[in-house]
């Protein structure tokens, strides 16, 4: 069998890429500088993972490896639009966004945070 074997059926121009995305930092990053973009971005997960996948690449489509994304959902951030009773944005309001996409499990230990609680979403 040679090393070729079993990538039988892929195509030959694919970038093997692992994606581990820490929620909270990126949507609250977003959050301050475009409130709008970053509620898109947390709403529709499956529309920036395709372009992810299919731009910017200098061999090919991506092909996801490992698809990893750390939410905590008691994390928040204050609400820019002021018409709200919740001056909150909680991040659990995402969790489902991310769960269609793949499947929701908490971990222990995970990239070194040994005994916390690691809510991570696994993407397909």
């Amino acid at each position: 069998m040679s090393s070729q074997d079993w990538r039988s059926g892929i195509p030959p121009a694919t970038v093997w890429a692992a994606l581990y995305l820490d929620f909270d930092n990126v949507f609250s990053g977003l959050y301050k500088l475009d409130p709008d973009v970053a509620v898109h971005f947390a709403e529709d997960p499956g529309g920036w993972l395709h372009r992810l996948a299919t731009t910017a690449t200098t061999d090919g489509k991506r092909r996801w490896l490992v698809l990893r994304c750390y939410l905590n959902p008691a994390g928040w951030v204050y609400r820019t639009d002021l018409g709200e009773e919740q001056p909150r944005l909680y991040f659990s309001k995402f969790r489902l966004s991310f769960a269609d996409r793949g499947h929701v499990q908490r971990r222990h230990g995970q990239l070194g945070w040994a005994g916390a609680g690691v809510p991570a979403v696994w993407l397909p």
